[in-house]
């Protein structure tokens, strides 16, 4: 019979912050954080651990876990040797993990996200390793680079300014570097928790023998309490809305053409980027400026109830990525229940069924997201069908016990598995 009591280490690239205030080590402030405390509730008699950079004490208790601070990273000459060969870091970073896992012994490694090096350790342990995929480097590659564009084009975009172009030149070196050591990981690692048929079909072309469990994200408790809030706007302008980061794969490029052509059509609209403070190179690429044509860089906001008033505010939520797998900005606009347009890349269709729960547009395809911008704020009755449907499809998606059980009944399995018949 299983034992009630289990030792779970997670590895993650969240770093543990000091809080002078109440002098604790704080986790991140998202995912991981959010598993951690519901398991916590769930699970009471189990021992939590959790290794990720940072500096301090090893081994002490920190937000309900035994705090394994990893500062390999933190010393001069691993720095050095990081920025010059980043096909390094997990050699960096191996022995601390092997002292982590030594010290707390754990039932079960639980690694979030196949880009970091947290992987390798199913390589060099018989400790069961489950991974929760996040999503893949070897699949973002395929997709770095919008249409048109390649690594020349940047070098020479940013020549003669040397700074830049050796910026560009590391950007690429570490990506590439990742990329292979993520394939090895995936050959490695049997165990995994993933959501979407994209990442399914990746996962089987690296290892088709992993143990794959389909198993959603928690989102932050503001859209949860905010879920179905969504409502539409009388005034004539339409207001767009994104959220999206720095990488070029984001689409940056998509949101200024569809802008450009909204513009020269006479459309009455207002666009806000959230997560970006300006994007000078796609601006340059594409010989349009934002702000000639309505679109405004908000860059980040951090406090999540303004984020939620902003969305709500908005009559659209535009997801314009190259690539992507289920990117939670999407998820939370569904759960407001703000109409959602979203380019039909990577894992985003299995978040998006088209005309019921959002518009699916093509990839660089700005006249049909433009058409689809308009038609949503023109077919109220469109966009309220969506709306329904998607928070309704979001909430349950998104069920926080749902998720917990899901997570605590995969990983007694694995324990089980791995500590053999009961005697």
């Amino acid at each position: 019979m299983l034992e009630n009591t289990m030792r779970i280490l997670f590895f993650c690239t969240d770093p543990l912050r000091y809080d002078p205030r109440s002098k604790q080590y704080l986790i991140g402030g998202g995912w991981v954080t959010a598993v951690i405390q519901g398991l916590r509730q769930r699970c009471p008699e189990w021992v939590f651990g959790i290794g990720c950079e940072g500096e301090g004490a090893w081994g002490e208790s920190a937000a309900g876990c035994v705090r394994y601070p990893l500062a390999a990273f933190y010393k001069k000459v691993n720095k050095l040797k990081r920025k010059l060969c980043p096909a390094a870091e997990a050699e960096i970073l191996l022995p601390e993990m092997l002292k982590c896992v030594a010290d707390f012994h754990p039932d079960v490694i639980f690694v979030f996200g196949s880009e970091s090096p947290y992987g390798v350790i199913a390589k060099y342990t018989k400790i069961p390793v489950l991974l929760h995929i996040q999503g893949f480097l070897t699949a973002y590659q395929n997709a770095l680079l919008p249409p048109g564009v390649s690594r020349s084009t940047l070098y020479q975009d940013a020549f003669p300014n040397f700074k830049r172009m050796l910026y560009l030149r590391n950007y690429f070196h570490v990506f590439d570097a990742r990329t292979e050591r993520e394939k090895e990981i995936l050959k490695n690692c049997m165990h995994y928790f993933g959501r979407t048929e994209w990442d399914r079909a990746v996962l089987r072309q690296y290892n088709p023998a992993a143990d794959y469990v389909e198993c959603w994200e928690l989102l932050r408790d503001a859209f949860y309490k905010n879920a179905g809030a969504w409502r539409p706007h009388p005034d004539k302008t339409i207001r767009i809305v994104s959220t999206i980061s720095t990488p070029i794969y984001k689409g940056a490029d998509l949101i200024l053409k569809t802008a450009n052509l909204l513009k020269e059509r006479g459309v009455d609209f207002q666009w806000e980027v959230i997560g970006i403070s300006g994007a000078s190179l796609q601006e340059k690429l594409c010989g349009i400026q934002a702000n000639a044509v309505n679109v405004r860089f908000c860059g980040s906001i951090k406090e999540v109830d303004v984020l939620v008033e902003k969305l709500l505010a908005s009559d659209v939520y535009v997801h314009p990525s190259y690539i992507e797998n289920s990117p939670n900005s999407l998820c939370e606009a569904q759960m407001l229940g703000i109409p959602v347009i979203a380019v039909a890349a990577g894992g985003v269709p299995s978040l998006v069924e088209h005309r019921q729960t959002g518009m699916l547009v093509p990839a660089n395809d700005p006249y049909v997201l433009a058409e689809y911008v308009t038609r949503l704020k023109s077919d109220m009755a469109l966009a309220q069908k969506i709306s329904g449907s998607e928070s309704v499809q979001a909430c349950k998606r998104h069920a926080k016990e749902d998720i917990l059980g899901v997570i605590i009944q995969k990983l007694q399995e694995i324990c089980a598995d791995h500590r053999g018949p009961a005697q």
